[in-house]
């Protein structure tokens, strides 16, 4: 749920923001726990060459005078590069990688595609450097910045105390670890 952390997160630093996600999605289910954030639903019925809904999107956009996209899902890349090359301009798109990019991605379609990206947000070096390698895209387009990293767990206080060994009552030089999240591959860049 990067994208709706990120979205709360300016919305509560008073930057406007305008969320959309297809309904029923687990994005538009998470969002109703935040009334106050502007949010819609869209969803686009095909992947590829939708006139139609990149026509009603880039609409919506432009009565909403959104002057950026954020998106999270490259599925829907190919919508907003339409809407932004044939209805919009002027829109600024900016792509916020959160998972490994897949295979060659060097094709004329794709070149195309992100070639309508005004900057691509890699999580870390090893990812952003898969992009360089596996697309056409600018390099200075790329940037690395690691994805909506809630930081108030570092801040010393109660909270720090109660994380802590002596919070989860384990005895002091007790040597433990753990995994977080999903499966530990190179294929998922977790190897590192």
């Amino acid at each position: 749920m990067n994208i709706l952390r990120l979205a709360t997160w300016l919305h509560e630093a008073h930057t406007p923001v305008w969320l959309l996600a297809p309904e029923g999605s687990p994005t538009a289910q998470e969002a109703r726990q935040f009334p106050d954030l502007p949010f819609a639903h869209f969803a686009s019925s095909q992947k590829y060459f939708n006139l139609r809904g990149a026509y009603r999107l880039a609409a919506g956009l432009k009565k909403k005078e959104v002057k950026v996209l954020v998106l999270a899902q490259a599925k829907d890349l190919y919508l907003a590069a339409l809407a932004k090359s044939l209805f919009y301009p002027a829109l600024k798109l900016v792509y916020l990688q959160q998972m490994w990019l897949g295979g060659n991605k060097r094709d004329l379609l794709h070149t195309l595609v992100y070639g309508q990206l005004s900057a691509w947000i890699a999580p870390l070096r090893v990812i952003a450097e898969s992009v360089r390698q596996k697309t056409r895209l600018d390099p200075t387009k790329i940037h690395l910045i690691p994805l909506c990293f809630d930081t108030a767990r570092f801040v010393p206080g109660e909270g720090a105390k109660k994380r802590s060994p002596a919070g989860l009552a384990i005895a002091p030089g007790c040597l433990f670890g753990g995994a977080c999240g999903g499966v530990l591959t190179p294929a998922k860049g977790r190897n590192i």
